[in-house]
């Protein structure tokens, strides 16, 4: 007799439609994660905070909405893990750091708020590196890749998190920058900034981003329309999607990549980058170090004895940045986005193998990528040759974030052989 899965073990959709029927409850999710953490091994420096009390409440509260009939949100009953740079209200906000252990956040983060009211469950928090820049591990694709949580939200600022998820077979999404409300996380390079989603599979991904998307508060742009992820997941593209693939002459990328030319066929091709576009990795260098510079100074002025060395370097090696080249710096980022959209023109979505252990692309990867603002996503599709866990990077234009998702769900199916 085969044995009932787990909650934790179902599709991220298919637990939520299990929670808005009944057919599942929170208060059971809620102990599959914590019976999880409980006897997985490696998850204690994982986690910044938890509180199994609270998690229960957490839940109960979510169940007896659905007792009384009220309206649910569209990641009911769903358990999220936000790491510690993302600020809960009343929760400790260590920051990866000793020294700021009892500091407690005084409010929701724009983006907690925005969860909260589509009925995520959360109840803790990721550890990150001592204020991004230190030692430190990166816990959110620790818990994912042992299935003690379905969904992760992460602050990055040049395709750290990205990196990650793609070494444990995850799928992580970086949305357009602008696209989620930033205010509540802790911002250290705030050009660069962005979240980073994580998930483990394509269809969570799309639920968490649209959950996501929202305007700052107080703020006097003008509202822009919602991307609807989930709605161009399973709707097929008007026209077969062509992709481009940059020119990879890496070892480990030469296999994987003629693969999946061959599997694509005429609905790929490959295009080479010009050599300026490697300027992406000094130059987003250049706008972190003085913007982290700035953020971090006060930390190091009071916490002097404490501050992680990598700070101090990244605070001495900032100040001493001129004016002119932080400006100059900021001048590269709208000519090489020009490039990359000249490049999307011909196609739905640039691809690239990895990101690839130990070996670095000269002009196109996961820092070019955040360092232009443009949606972009890793699909955990492929190995390499010793068997290790290998990405596909998929790209569009800033503002395409539903023709991203519509391309990547076409092309599980079409490696998965479900098209012709």
């Amino acid at each position: 007799m085969s044995r009932m899965p787990e909650p934790l073990d179902l599709p991220v959709a298919v637990l939520r439609e299990r929670l808005v029927t009944g057919a599942a409850r929170c208060n059971q999710v809620c102990d599959n994660v914590l019976k999880r953490l409980a006897r997985a091994e490696g998850v204690e420096d994982a986690l910044a905070w938890i509180d199994d009390t609270y998690a229960r409440r957490v839940a109960e509260s979510r169940d007896a909405l659905r007792g009384r009939g009220r309206a649910l949100g569209s990641l009911h009953g769903i358990p999220i893990v936000l790491d510690d740079a993302c600020d809960m209200e009343r929760v400790p906000s260590k920051r990866g750091f000793d020294a700021l252990d009892r500091s407690l956040g005084e409010r929701d983060a724009s983006l907690t708020a925005l969860l909260r009211s589509a009925g995520a469950l959360l109840f803790a928090k990721s550890a990150i590196p001592a204020l991004r820049v230190g030692e430190g591990t990166t816990g959110a694709t620790t818990l994912l890749a042992k299935r003690c949580f379905p969904l992760a939200v992460t602050v990055e600022a040049r395709g750290e998190m990205i990196r990650a998820a793609a070494r444990s077979s995850l799928f992580a999404y970086r949305p357009s920058a602008g696209m989620v409300p930033q205010s509540g996380l802790f911002r250290i390079a705030p050009t660069l900034d962005n979240v980073a989603v994580l998930a483990i599979d394509l269809e969570g991904l799309a639920l968490l981003v649209d959950a996501l998307v929202g305007q700052e508060p107080l703020s006097a742009s003008e509202p822009k329309p919602h991307p609807q992820l989930g709605k161009a997941l399973k709707t097929p593209p008007p026209v077969t999607p062509t992709i481009g693939f940059v020119s990879d002459d890496r070892d480990a990328a030469k296999a994987p990549l003629d693969e999946l030319m061959g599997a694509l066929g005429r609905n790929a091709f490959q295009t080479p980058l010009p050599e300026v576009f490697a300027e992406a990795v000094p130059q987003s260098e250049r706008i972190f170090t003085a913007e982290a510079a700035k953020s971090l100074a006060p930390y190091r002025r009071r916490y002097a004895e404490a501050a992680p060395e990598t700070l101090e370097k990244i605070v001495d090696v900032g100040e001493s940045l001129s004016a002119v080249d932080y400006l100059r710096a900021l001048d590269w980022r709208p000519v090489l986005k020009s490039g990359l959209d000249e490049v999307l023109s011909r196609c739905d979505v640039v691809a690239s193998i990895g990101p690839i252990e130990n070996e670095t692309s000269a002009t196109f990867d996961e820092t070019l990528l955040a360092f232009v603002g443009l949606p972009f996503m890793t699909l955990p599709l492929l190995e390499t040759s010793d068997g290790s866990p290998l990405g596909l990077t998929l790209a569009a234009k800033h503002g395409e974030d539903a023709r991203l998702m519509r391309t990547a769900a076409w092309l599980l199916k079409k490696l998965e052989g479900q098209l012709d």
